[in-house]
């Protein structure tokens, strides 16, 4: 299995150099998979699917980045952000 901090770097590059969000995509997804107990991988990946437009898949890994690491002030507050965008509906803890 890669290295996880290589498959990070890959995404990161597709995501925010290469503007190529699939590939993004497909490597952070990779990435959780490989590392599903890493707040970074989770991180990472909701990064994507929220320039993506995918909210709420970005919302549940944002929270899964935070219950693996609590301490994270960046995530909190996107998180909030983004709850904050949702209608109130769909809103869930």
């Amino acid at each position: 299995k890669p290295l996880e901090w290589h498959v990070n770097e890959a995404g990161l590059y597709f995501l925010h150099t290469a503007q190529d969000i699939d590939k993004a995509l497909e490597f952070l997804t990779m990435n959780v998979a490989n590392n599903p107990h890493s707040y970074n991988a989770h991180h990472r990946l909701a990064e994507a699917y929220e320039a993506n437009g995918d909210t709420e898949l970005a919302i549940a890994h944002y929270r899964k980045a935070m219950s693996l690491n609590p301490d994270l002030q960046d995530v909190h507050d996107q998180l909030h952000h983004l709850q904050d965008r949702l209608p109130e509906d769909t809103k869930k803890g």
